[in-house]
């Protein structure tokens, strides 16, 4: 093999990698968004902040691993995170 077809296969394993990734994340922000609106509708609230805060380094992480700027999620605040959660879906 080339140097040429190893630097594709390089390119190709990492797109791979990056693809498993994002859909990973898309998959735990679906998953704690659902629990965090099942929480807040219980009226337990504590610890909103710090969730979201998590959440959105794992939305920037995301944003900056899809494939395309259609597919990036907006940052989420205690006021838009059940409104956004469709977007998750």
């Amino acid at each position: 093999m080339g140097t040429l077809e190893l630097v594709r296969a390089e390119q190709l394993e990492e797109q791979a990698d990056n693809a498993q990734t994002w859909l990973i994340l898309q998959q735990e922000v679906r998953d704690r968004l659902i629990q965090l609106k099942k929480l807040t509708a219980l009226g337990i609230t504590g610890g909103l902040e710090d969730s979201l805060e998590e959440l959105n380094r794992k939305v920037a992480l995301y944003n900056s691993l899809v494939p395309s700027p259609d597919l990036q999620k907006k940052e989420l605040t205690k006021d838009t995170f059940v409104a956004q959660l469709d977007m998750w879906l």
